[in-house]
């Protein structure tokens, strides 16, 4: 996986079951995981690549900078 030039290492897990499949995108270094739901005839091909996207936006949104939280008045 590359993303904003950092190399890291993915698993990917298809699970079919009847009409749809499951896959499942795994960062090797954190175990974040995201799943990505559709057909099976997809599940090589456009559902890997949504799997991916979505772990790609999960590991960029855990390393973004937080604001700080408001204050009561």
């Amino acid at each position: 996986m590359t993303g904003q030039g950092i190399d890291r290492e993915v698993i990917f897990e298809t699970v079919t079951l009847g009409g749809f499949a499951k896959v499942t995108a795994v960062d090797v270094k954190t175990g974040v995981e995201a799943c990505a739901f559709g057909p099976p005839e997809a599940a090589n091909g456009p559902l890997r690549v949504l799997a991916l996207r979505k772990l790609e936006k999960l590991l960029e949104d855990a390393t973004a900078p937080r604001p700080s939280p408001g204050r009561f008045a």
